[in-house]
């Protein structure tokens, strides 16, 4: 959009409910966004750690999909596990230490220990500092492996609905050897904190929903199949962050009656006390690699783009236990730098490829506290058929409509190279459960009414998902979560006086048993709802 202009905005809050919705209008100015981790200004180096320089000797690895590995590197990979949590809670290199360095607690009496330090809040390291945490745990887990069978972290595709028992096929999300024997004592990789339907065996009786497989995780690949200059590596991080995070809470909350339970999955402070979390990520990864590989004008952040991300350290511990950073320029590419891993399968499965008109796109950059053009709710809100399910229409404000009177045709500006190109977001902010469902909650957006018993993540009304995940965690998790949609702005010719045409709906779906979907409830404030409109060089 061509203008500078900001507003203040009139918030409603929503309830989304099984037994309806609430409304109540709260008065509240835009939101001033500080992240510390995010400042140059206040983050220091760790002068504790030194430089890992990954070993001349080592050779590529390649990781392969747990259900790939053959029946012996299965057991070897199961076998490192049970050693390192055999090992001291205090020896950088058990398994304990390295679950801990996740998200804490922190240790009080060494201040210097890299725990409580996984970026999931408000900015732009989540990928690469996940890459980090899962490579040296690779490192360390293949360390205690012995004899000449050495696999690499395997993920866990969770895009695939079959898993095998040696050459027994076995319906399910998560590969056997994770859920059978059911014994942790005696299976390193069994955790009894996952919902009890994803543990069964040997046929799961809950899968994921819909949502959180393939469809949803290949529009935040993929995008669309047509281009929008806006579409960056940092939009395509916070769309898979967003969907990564209801795999973690399918797994690990869930509901029996009207008590609700948090498992290890489920919680920032105890994610990684699953060995399926190394997996999961593993795959996370592997995404962004698929991203990268799916079109050349998909393109890491660079150093004359973002020098702040290039040069950002995290510690971590080595296989030796040596205390170690990493740098982001230190990480992208991972084979073409200096880790030297692979994944044995970077295509993008049923999609359309998203082609770009340019042959290069432009990298921009997160600044610290972006500025936004802000569109507010009307809180016209419905309950539509009894369920789960609001929506939201949105107008201007009385500032935008005094600014769109003498500029009635301002229109958005779509550019593949220009820093002032325009990113329309759907915004929520500060949500707070009350009862999560045992799914995932969809998000929908169009200029027509919608019906909600036709809306499925196959629908071009599709926006994404709320981020379930440790919302409860309010220090960690993002205070805003936001959905791209410059796309369907843009598919639709709308201007910026069209926006109030724009119809959000939420629908809390349940996971599922077969191919039929477990009926939930769901019950969560979002006490700010809103379109917002950041340029190319803004955003975060």
């Amino acid at each position: 959009m061509q203008n500078k202009h900001k507003a203040l905005i009139a918030i409603p809050l929503v309830v989304l409910s099984f037994l309806g919705i609430q409304k109540i209008i709260e008065t509240q100015s835009t939101p001033k966004i500080t992240v510390s981790e995010c400042d140059p200004s206040t983050y220091k180096n760790d002068a504790t750690a030194t430089q890992f320089i990954v070993p001349a000797s080592d050779t590529t690895i390649t990781r392969k999909n747990f259900n790939a590995l053959t029946s012996s590197e299965q057991t070897v990979f199961a076998n490192a596990i049970k050693v390192m949590k055999a090992l001291p809670t205090n020896d950088p290199t058990s398994y304990a230490f390295q679950a801990r360095i996740h998200n804490g607690p922190i240790d009080n009496t060494d201040l210097t220990k890299p725990f409580k330090t996984c970026q999931h809040a408000e900015c732009c390291f989540f990928l690469a500092w996940h890459r980090m945490y899962i490579y040296f745990f690779e490192r360390i887990l293949r360390s205690k492996m012995t004899g000449t069978i050495k696999p690499g972290l395997p993920f866990w595709d969770f895009q695939n609905f079959v898993t095998t028992n040696g050459t027994t096929a076995v319906n399910g999300n998560i590969p056997w050897k994770f859920r059978y024997p059911a014994n942790a004592s005696t299976n390193p990789l069994y955790d009894n904190n996952r919902s009890p339907g994803f543990n069964n065996y040997p046929v799961c009786t809950t899968f994921l929903s819909n949502a959180v497989s393939s469809i949803n995780f290949n529009a935040a690949i993929s995008s669309t199949s047509s281009t929008i200059g806006s579409y960056n590596y940092y939009n395509f991080q916070n769309a898979i962050y967003n969907a990564h995070g209801n795999i973690h809470s399918s797994i690990g909350k869930w509901t029996v009656g009207t008590t609700s339970y948090t498992g290890d999955l489920g919680d920032l402070t105890t994610a990684a006390n699953d060995p399926l979390f190394f997996l999961l990520h593993a795959n996370v990864d592997r995404m962004w690699e698929q991203w990268l590989n799916i079109s050349t004008s998909n393109k890491n952040p660079s150093s004359s783009c973002n020098a702040y991300w290039m040069n950002r350290q995290f510690v971590f511990y080595d296989e030796n236990g040596r205390k170690v950073f990493l740098k982001g320029s230190d990480i992208i590419n991972s084979t073409a730098s200096k880790l030297k891993y692979q994944y044995d399968a970077v295509t993008i499965p049923i999609i359309a490829v998203r082609t770009c008109t340019a042959s290069t796109k432009s990298n921009k950059c997160p600044p610290i506290s972006p500025s936004s053009i802000y569109v507010e709710s009307t809180g016209n809100n419905n309950t539509i058929n009894g369920s789960t399910k609001n929506i939201s229409t949105f107008s201007l404000s009385a500032d935008l409509k005094s600014f769109l009177a003498s500029n009635p045709n301002a229109a958005f500006l779509y550019s593949e190279t220009d820093p002032n190109a325009d990113n329309i977001y759907l915004e929520l902010e500060s949500i707070k459960p009350i009862t999560e469902p045992n799914g995932t909650v969809e998000v929908y957006i169009s200029t027509n009414n919608m019906n909600p018993s036709t809306l499925t993540p196959t629908n071009n009304t599709f926006a994404g998902l709320i981020n379930l995940f440790a919302l409860d965690t309010v220090t960690m998790h993002k205070a805003i979560q936001r959905i791209n949609i410059t796309q369907f702005v843009k598919n639709q010719g709308l201007k910026l006086a069209d926006m109030q045409k724009i119809q959000c709906m939420l629908v809390a779906r349940g996971n599922y048993l077969g191919n039929i979907e477990i009926p939930t409830t769901a019950h969560i404030l979002i006490p700010k709802i809103r379109v917002a409109m950041y340029k190319s060089n803004q955003l975060f």
